[in-house]
């Protein structure tokens, strides 16, 4: 079961109905939570495969990162702790000590009037196959688009393990007016396997 992280401000615009308590310790598909499984949709793989349009890769100046206020913000607050844990700019080391711990610093500078939100966790539906199935990742495919559209982003990135994500790259591939925005990645440890290799 696959977990989608909700932020604050769809989370408002959105209620998600608690899932009820499964009453038996076995695995029924009658009472599972959420009402019922995921339907499948079936997935066939076409005769003739596309040929792949490989694009120029992107420099950092068509990219132009702008950082929001809230990072400005967290960026000059770590640089104040900085310069004041620092015994460059104190004549006495003492002075240094009089600066406390960063989660005591972090705390007294937080703003007590403004309210933090809450995030919400929703969870997929249950899809009862095959992991290895076409059929199934391109069921999850689909499952994270949903998302990603109701949540008002235009990409969403899914982490398979490197037995799945070949097949999710094609589907993808082959289907890519109906996956636009979604991206197959792979798992952390095939990641730092082929790193580290």
């Amino acid at each position: 079961m696959t977990s989608i992280l909700v932020t604050s401000i769809s989370a408002n615009k959105t209620t998600i109905p608690r899932l009820p308590k499964a009453i038996n310790r076995t695995f029924d598909i009658k009472q599972l939570p959420g009402g019922s499984l995921c339907s499948i949709v079936p997935y066939r793989k076409p005769s003739n495969r596309p040929i792949p349009v490989f694009e120029c890769p992107v420099t950092i100046e068509e990219i132009k990162p702008v950082e929001s206020i809230p990072v400005k913000l967290a960026r000059l607050k770590e640089l104040l702790y900085s310069f004041g844990r620092s015994a460059a700019f104190c004549d006495d080391l003492s002075e240094v000590q009089n600066i406390p711990n960063w989660s005591i610093f972090s705390a007294k500078t937080i703003d007590k009037d403004k309210q933090n939100s809450v995030s919400t966790i929703a969870y997929n539906p249950i899809v009862m196959s095959k992991p290895t199935n076409y059929s199934t990742i391109y069921k999850t495919l689909l499952l994270a688009k949903e998302v990603a559209n109701a949540l008002g982003q235009s990409h969403i990135s899914v982490v398979f393990d490197m037995g799945l994500l070949y097949k999710a790259l094609e589907i993808v591939w082959i289907q890519d007016d109906d996956l636009k925005g979604v991206i197959p990645m792979d798992g952390g440890m095939h990641l730092l396997m082929s790193i580290f290799a």
